[in-house]
């Protein structure tokens, strides 16, 4: 029986798909403080009575994170990926698909990686380099990961002219 596991990560997506024998995951994120524009979101999608007011107070600094998500309503606690394989001893992925390389897609891939046997990578073709948010320290493990995978190609893949790449480590 299929399972679809849709995890909370906060900004961002991670979705895991359990096959009889087969795991699928796509996307991670393992960000577990959410950026300002997160929060103004959250805010927003809660729609309390008082939503104006509460973002108002973060935005000038009155409350911090944890309080404006709290005011809300918002109490839905951000699940860990890497976790959520080991609590469900989940020990490698035969697919894993990347819709696009930005850190809120890509946040915790490198552990992922080094913890856990990737079988395939799937990305769609592109040429996006790092950015800023790329090149912090903590972010560098993620975007070589991706790089690695991404950037690996096989004969078989420079004849494929559709839009996504299969990427076999």
């Amino acid at each position: 029986m299929l399972k679809l596991n849709f995890l909370n990560v906060g900004h961002g997506d991670c979705c895991i798909l359990e096959f009889p024998g087969k795991v699928a995951m796509v996307d991670i994120n393992r960000n577990k403080n959410p950026d300002d524009e997160t929060v103004k979101e959250l805010i927003r999608a809660s729609n309390p009575e008082n939503a104006r007011d509460i973002r108002r107070e973060f935005e000038t600094g009155a409350i911090d994170k944890k309080t404006a998500l709290e005011k809300a309503n918002y109490t839905i606690p951000v699940q860990d990926p890497l976790k959520y394989l080991e609590k469900n001893n989940i020990k490698s992925i035969f697919r894993f698909i990347s819709t696009h390389p930005h850190m809120d897609h890509l946040h915790g891939l490198g552990e992922l990686d080094k913890n856990t046997k990737i079988s395939n990578f799937w990305a769609l073709k592109n040429k996006f380099g790092a950015n800023k948010s790329l090149e912090k320290p903590n972010r560098a493990d993620d975007w070589s990961t991706y790089r690695k995978y991404r950037d690996h190609t096989t004969e078989s893949d420079k004849e494929d002219d559709q839009s996504n790449t299969v990427i076999r480590p």
